[in-house]
């Protein structure tokens, strides 16, 4: 697969390569693309656990039944 970077992009894949970070491109791109993973999963399990805390929280009964627009608002002031 070939990939086409944006000149500025392109430019600090070759700066971090130069630099001594990154052995050639392919392991900068690599790497870039590792972490960019590793933060995306990051970021599902804590939306995971936010849902889990959500779903507790009202098996427990501890949540608010807001039927209105006007009862979300002044809910909302009321924070």
């Amino acid at each position: 697969m070939n990939v086409r970077l944006k000149p500025e992009d392109l430019d600090i894949v070759r700066r971090r390569v130069e630099a001594g970070e990154y052995s050639d491109e392919t392991e900068m791109v690599s790497r870039a693309l590792a972490l960019q993973e590793q933060v995306r999963q990051e970021k599902l399990e804590a939306l995971k656990a936010a849902l889990e805390e959500g779903e507790q929280a009202v098996r427990d009964g501890r949540y608010i039944d807001l039927e209105t627009p006007e009862e979300i608002r002044a809910f909302i002031k009321s924070l």
